[in-house]
């Protein structure tokens, strides 16, 4: 009865929005954010019944009034939220997603200070914005690449691509299997397939030699490393000669990788 009549309010409040009265825009973030202090799984059910329930314009109209930021919070607290902000796997539920990316532009538009949190939560938006372009409709779509687009090269690289090529920073050697480098990306042994892990890491896993993986952070995303851990063996090339780094504090540039989209090369190759 409680969360039939918080909807039946908040389908009201967002009928009157248009006449901009605070009163009721103040009631409908209060109701937004009692139910942002329950579970996971109890937000889900909420938003999932209110998308049901109204149009995308007056979900669109709900998110964009909510100001997540009015009071200041810790990266910690941000975190949280952003976890309990984040879509859910079921591309019904539009009004979660829309508030997630209402959340995204906060912080993309805040003080600096929220802009130094922000560097600390985009891996995780990147990650989760790699999920739901693979799902949502066109209409939502396009949302979703205006978040991309402002997105730090590497990291919307790291959440649109299928497929990477994996090129030195320094010394511009392609990686394949077996400790190969090559001057270009020009066959299949070039291309590393995206698989998404737990948390913030990827999985690159090589098209024509199966076994042949490296793992990225998203927090450190310029490295490869050979298992999903900060204390795994890195990736690293000298003198055009690749080897294993096992120091955790390396700062050197033999380990720096840059990650292009080889979308283009499978279609060239004709894979499938």
């Amino acid at each position: 009865m409680v969360a039939l009549w918080q909807a039946t309010l908040l389908w009201l409040l967002l009928l009157l929005l248009p006449l901009r009265q605070a009163s009721y825009i103040l009631e409908l973030r209060k109701v937004l954010l009692q139910q942002l202090n329950g579970s996971s799984a109890e937000f889900e059910a909420w938003s999932g019944r209110l998308s049901e329930q109204l149009s995308l314009e007056q979900q669109q109209r709900l998110a964009w009034n909510v100001n997540f930021l009015q009071t200041p919070q810790s990266v910690q607290q941000l975190q949280q939220l952003q976890q309990q902000l984040s879509p859910s796997a079921s591309a019904h539920n539009t009004l979660r997603l829309l508030l997630w990316l209402r959340f995204y532009w906060q912080l993309q538009r805040s003080s600096a200070q929220q802009q130094q949190q922000l560097k600390v939560l985009l891996p995780q938006f990147a990650l989760t914005l790699r999920a739901q372009l693979e799902q949502r409709s066109p209409k939502l779509r396009a949302q979703l690449q205006n978040m991309l687009q402002s997105l730090p090269h590497t990291l919307a690289t790291l959440a649109s691509s299928r497929y990477l090529c994996l090129q030195h920073a320094r010394e511009l050697l392609y990686a394949e299997p077996a400790g190969v480098l090559q001057l270009g990306a020009n066959s299949n042994c070039s291309m590393w397939q995206l698989h998404a892990t737990a948390t913030h890491w990827l999985r690159l896993q090589n098209v024509c030699v199966l076994p042949a993986t490296w793992y990225v952070n998203m927090q450190l995303s310029n490295m490869l490393l050979t298992a999903p851990s900060n204390n795994a063996s890195k990736y690293c090339v000298q003198d055009a000669q690749a080897y294993f780094e096992q120091q955790q504090q390396l700062k050197s540039d033999d380990c720096n990788w840059r990650f292009t989209d080889c979308t283009h090369l499978q279609r060239i190759l004709n894979l499938v």
